[in-house]
Formats: C-alpha cells, structure tokens, sequence
C-alpha cells in the first residue's frame, strides 16, 4: 500500500512537471518587434521577388530576374547580394523596434531626403523599404507607409548604394584548374606560351618534361575566380592597343580574356563570355603574366608522362 502511495506521488509530480514545460512552451514571450516588422511585408514569399529597385536621391539601379540569377540591364549582377536583401527585409530572423512616430526619422537617415528607398516586385505589387544610417549592429529600416523604425541585422553592406558598379557582380571569370585542357596567353607584340594540363601536371605544349605547379599558382590562384574592381564608364578612354590575351579551352569549351591599358594603374579586362569591360588594378593585371622563363621542371619526385 506505501509502495502504491510512492508511486502515485512520482507520478503526480511527472505529470506536474512534464504541464509545467508544455505551459513553458506555449507561453514563450512573442517578439512582438518581428511580428510587427514582417506584416509590413504582408506575407510575401522572397521567391516571388522578380525586381529590386535601389534609389537615392541622384542614384537608381534597377536589377531583374531571370530565371535564378539576377541582372543589371545587360551584365551580370551579385545575385547572393541580392537574395541576402531581399531575405533580411522579407524574412529577418531579429529586428529591434527603435521608434514609433516620425519624430526621429531624420536623425536615423529613414526620412526620405536622406534613405535608399528599396522597391521589391512581385508581378504587379510592390512594396517599398527605407533603409537609413548604418550601425556596427545593422541597419535602420522602415517601411515607406510605416513610422515605426527598426534596426536589422545582417542587410549587405552595399544596401545603401544604389549604383550599377557596387551591385554589378565583379568575378568575370571563373575556371576550375582541374577543367582545363591548354592555356595560351599571348602578348600584345605577338609572344605565346601555350601549356597543357594532363594527369594533375602541367606541361609545356611540345615538351614531355613535367613542370614545377608554384610558378604557375599566382596565375592558376587569380584566374579560379578574376575579380574586378567594376565596370569600366563608357565614357573612360581605353586604348585599342591589346596588351595580353589569355585563351582558356575546357571540355565545356573556350574563355578567351583580352586586357587593355587604361591608364598607369588600371588595366580593362574582357571576356567573350559577358558584355563589358572590367578594370583591374595593376597589381592584379602582373599576377595574370607568365613568360618561359618562369618555368621550372616538376621536382623529380616521379616521372610523368606528357599528353
């Protein structure tokens, strides 16, 4: 009987406990600062977003989707910028509420003279963000019919621009070392040095010797992803003297990029892949150079065989 007794009062008190966290549970406190700010997008899902408007007083860039990527007019733009602006201001996972009324909008940068106004579209609606002074913690964001002022996590630093060259995507070549066939760069006075990859080495084309990969890596290292600084401006001189063509043949076929001077420091870079010339500083237009002299056979570590 003082056993059952035992038994009960265990089970009384499991029963207690397992009401206390089902009750702990259900009344978890709401971030009522979150539930706010998502109802200014009225429940829109991030995919259906097929253009982002960025505008400034002086500046407007305008990018549209097609397919999954997203565009500028003719180039290519960072579309995992894109995406992370379009998630932090549709789906933010924090959001603190800084203000109520219009009192502070102007000392907060979301009053409309000083904001980035951001338009996303989905068909035939729109809705219409200001994004205001940035902090070390995030961003100031309202919506355009709203006076409420939140601070967001996470928004792109380029947020706040609204220029074609900062939302532009600046990679314009990619290529996996391990894709190439032969690789030939050719001087502006006419000098080729063509060499093939067979096997994990590096040959020159005509020779059986194995070459050292290290002279090769600053090149190889720069082109798995060339980076630009931006766009060249229509309206800057670039000089119609070629002065290095790099030719990549892959089993998907053939990247050939053209660098021309602009000026002293800056070298303009062109790809038969996109529309546009790219500037280069300097320092990333030498790392793109090799001559024969740089050549060195592979350590005699093992013998390879040429293609």
């Amino acid at each position: 009987m003082k056993g059952n007794k035992v038994i009960a009062s265990l089970l009384l008190v499991l029963f207690v406990m397992i009401g206390f966290l089902v009750i702990r549970e259900y009344t978890k406190p709401v971030d009522v600062s979150l539930t706010a700010f998502k109802q200014l997008s009225q429940n829109w899902a991030k995919e259906s977003v097929n253009q982002v408007n960025l505008a400034t007083g002086a500046e407007t860039v305008t990018l549209n989707k097609t397919g999954t990527d997203w565009r500028i007019g003719e180039y290519a733009a960072d579309s995992q910028s894109v995406n992370d602006l379009i998630t932090q201001l549709l789906e933010p996972e924090k959001v603190e509420l800084i203000a109520e009324t219009n009192a502070r909008h102007q000392d907060l940068g979301v009053d409309e003279a000083q904001a980035v106004a951001v338009t996303l579209t989905a068909g035939e609606q729109s809705l219409t963000f200001l994004i205001g002074k940035p902090l070390a913690e995030g961003y100031y964001v309202r919506g355009a019919k709203n006076d409420s002022v939140y601070l967001i996590n996470n928004l792109p630093v380029k947020s706040t621009q609204a220029t074609q060259n900062d939302w532009v995507d600046k990679v314009v070549s990619r290529v996996d070392e391990a894709q190439i066939k032969k690789l030939t760069i050719t001087q502006g006075g006419g000098a080729k040095l063509s060499l093939l990859f067979s096997g994990g080495d590096w040959f020159k084309e005509g020779s059986e010797q194995a070459l050292d990969r290290e002279p090769l890596a600053p090149l190889l290292n720069a082109l798995a992803a060339l980076t630009a600084q931006g766009l060249v401006a229509d309206d800057t001189k670039v000089t119609a003297k070629l002065s290095r063509t790099i030719t990549i043949e892959t089993d998907s076929g053939t990247k050939e990029l053209t660098f021309y001077p602009v000026d002293k420091e800056t070298y303009a870079v062109q790809s038969n892949e996109r529309p546009g010339k790219y500037s280069l500083s300097q320092g990333l237009y030498e790392t793109l150079s090799l001559a024969e002299a740089d050549l060195k056979p592979k350590p005699a570590t093992s013998v390879t065989s040429a293609p």
